[in-house]
């Protein structure tokens, strides 16, 4: 029920090939969404449910989040993308599927190492904005360490902290993400 994928998967010349995959398994997810599963996980098209997607560091790219990210959210509830340098592109690819729905199972994303911060904290901003429009409700865990947010991404960040938009987080990780004394205090 948890897919880890490595950097292999995410090439130019192996992108096709998984994109495929990913749509097969997003088209019996679609097909199994109103109908009853067995104890296995399984519904009537025989495929496992996919419940977590782990990327492996540096296997998705801010150009390959586009393609891949829209096809892994629906009815996911756990995303790994650390270590893989999203950035701007791949924070605004992750916000389109957050506003359009694609991640509303989600009750664990980890976004650490992901480069959120970099291009003026865009990536970020995208995220929140998406968020802010489109509150994650089962979202329990997020990560964001290892992401130099400082003091301005966690105001951005705070924007979208609150029952209204993040109503179950438990845990926020924020190690190593430059907050000083005007960000913890915001927090």
């Amino acid at each position: 029920e948890e897919l880890v994928v490595g950097p292999q998967w995410a090439r130019a010349s192996s992108l096709p090939a998984f994109r495929h995959f990913l749509q097969r398994v997003s088209e019996a997810r679609s097909q199994d969404k109103d109908k009853d599963k067995d104890e296995q996980g399984e519904g009537d098209s025989g495929f496992v449910r996919v419940k977590s997607f782990v990327f492996t560091a540096e296997s998705i790219g801010p150009s390959g989040a586009p393609e891949i990210l829209p096809l892994v959210l629906p009815g996911l509830q756990k995303l790994c993308l650390k270590g893989n340098s999203l950035a701007e592109e791949g924070g605004k690819a992750l916000a389109a599927a957050v506003e359009t729905g694609k991640a509303d199972c989600l009750q664990s994303l980890d976004l650490q190492e992901t480069g959120l911060q970099l291009k003026g904290l865009e990536g970020l901003k995208a995220v929140c904005t998406a968020i802010n429009k489109k509150p994650l409700q089962v979202l329990e865990t997020l990560c964001l360490s290892d992401n130099w947010l400082g003091d301005e991404g966690i105001g951005v960040l705070c924007d979208v902290l609150c029952v209204s938009h993040l109503p179950c987080v438990k845990e926020l990780r924020l190690r190593e993400c430059g907050i000083g004394d005007v960000g913890i205090e915001r927090l």
